[in-house]
């Protein structure tokens, strides 16, 4: 009696056949997904890079755009004069390009201050009466520092003059620089240079006779 040819899967293949496909959906799906996990992590952390280069630009900007009179051309001390400490720096501006502090041009006084506690320090910007805004995070005891020659720093400095009562002669009209950073213990952080520029972009004689 001829035997009977068998055609198509038994159940124990049809089981194997299932499981084996199931494994390999598991295995497909685990490397779909942590694929995306890793795109996303990629985009998260490219996004912060941006953000990151974009406050250092703008703190940049800010620091930069400081106004530099010097003391002997200083007619408002209330205006034109910067004073700063090791938490707050503060100076007529002429913003060079619009930053999150504020639009490109004149400003008025603008303030730059450190605030917040450790593990949460930031470098804060106000532009006249508008609101403070956060330009970048700072690392922990960043403090601001000022120097003429870019050697010796101090935490404070201002170019507020002081009646001399025995020299009575009128200082020189000199170009001056100054040099604004902030640092953190490491001596990680920002340096920016601020200067008056030539004599004869801040000063007409005329003007004082």
């Amino acid at each position: 009696m001829p035997s009977r040819r068998r055609t198509g899967f038994s159940l124990i293949e049809a089981l194997v056949v299932l499981a084996i496909s199931s494994v390999a959906l598991v295995v497909i799906f685990s490397i779909g997904r942590s694929a995306t996990d890793s795109g996303f992590r990629l985009g998260r952390a490219a996004l912060a890079a941006a953000d990151s280069e974009v406050a250092l630009m703008d703190a940049r900007t800010v620091m930069s755009s400081l106004l530099l009179v010097p003391a002997a051309a200083v007619r408002d001390p209330a205006k034109e004069t910067i004073e700063g400490t090791s938490r707050m720096v503060e100076a007529e501006a002429v913003m060079m390009r619009s930053t999150i502090c504020a639009p490109r041009g004149w400003r008025g006084r603008v303030r730059l201050s450190i605030e917040g506690a450790r593990g949460d320090l930031r470098l804060m910007c106000q532009a006249g009466e508008d609101r403070p805004v956060r330009l970048m995070r700072l690392r922990d005891r960043s403090a601001l520092f000022y120097s003429t020659d870019g050697v010796a720093w101090q935490d404070s400095w201002t170019n507020a003059s002081t009646p001399d009562p025995v020299n009575s002669a009128a200082p020189a009209l000199e170009s001056e620089r100054l040099y604004l950073s902030v640092l953190d213990p490491d001596g990680n952080g920002l340096v920016s240079m601020i200067s008056t520029g030539l004599p004869q972009s801040w000063y007409v004689a005329d003007e004082r006779l």
